[in-house]
């Protein structure tokens, strides 16, 4: 069966970040998990995150880690092992960074 061609965005579910696009490098065995099962995973767990501390331990795309931040989790830990190969395999986390302090300050004003 042909391996079905990536878009290369993963999307972020709920949250105050809902339906924003992150980038996703095309790289082997590299599956970010789906829109549905990250949706009923954190259906689950909403009651549990705003204040949360979590861990996305094999982080590949880091969509579980960002999809976490996006709820309201106080702070997410993105562990990837083996170190992943040379080029981007996260989001662009500076950009990401500066993106949510631009959101939050003109939410504020």
């Amino acid at each position: 069966m042909p391996r079905k061609q990536s878009s290369g965005k993963v999307r972020i579910i709920g949250g105050q970040w809902r339906s924003r696009r992150l980038p996703v490098a095309d790289l082997p065995g590299l599956r970010p998990s789906g829109d549905r099962a990250r949706e009923t995973l954190f259906n689950w767990l909403q009651p549990e995150l705003p204040g949360a501390v979590c861990a996305d331990l094999y982080a590949g795309s880091g969509a579980l880690g960002f999809e976490a931040a996006s709820r309201d989790a106080a702070s997410v830990v993105l562990v990837e092992r083996p170190a992943p190969p040379p080029g981007p395999t996260l989001p662009d986390v500076d950009a990401v960074i500066q993106w949510i302090e631009t959101t939050l300050f003109q939410q504020q004003t």
